[in-house]
């Protein structure tokens, strides 16, 4: 009859390291779900700079062609107006980089934040699996 309470407890403690495993196992792939997020976030910013650069190349050879049929040499205000364009330009894919960069930040801190709440569900747990064992060990006095 002792033999029960003995089983009872290291199975106890077994389930405990066991279910401590699953959730380690869980935080990884936390952190490799984030990680992959960030990456698909990163190709998506990466596509907007692309569609960003060609609207400007496109608008800024349409402007000079323009001043070109009008007669223009594309100098003075023309020349202004480019240099103007451009600077927005800079500005708006700047701000996208940072954006990004921000984005990806946060979600890789997401996917760090939860595996960290995995890895200690995972050690409340074992605890409470050698705790479990070790209170059957003591019932059979």
């Amino acid at each position: 009859m002792q033999a029960m309470p003995i089983i009872s407890g290291i199975f106890s403690m077994m389930q405990g390291m066991s279910s401590k495993g699953d959730y380690n196992d869980a935080a990884q792939q936390e952190i490799a779900l984030a990680e992959q997020n960030a990456r698909n976030d990163a190709l998506q910013t990466e596509k907007q700079d692309y569609d960003i650069r060609i609207a400007h190349e496109t608008e800024t050879a349409d402007n000079r062609a323009k001043s070109l049929a009008g007669g223009l040499d594309g100098q003075g205000s023309q020349g202004i107006f480019r240099a103007a364009q451009t600077d927005k330009f800079n500005k708006e894919v700047e701000w996208l980089a940072k954006a990004a960069d921000s984005r990806q930040s946060i979600i890789r801190q997401g996917g760090q934040n939860a595996a960290s709440v995995a890895r200690s569900k995972g050690k409340q747990a074992m605890w409470s699996g050698i705790s479990s064992g070790l209170s059957s060990f003591g019932s059979f006095s």
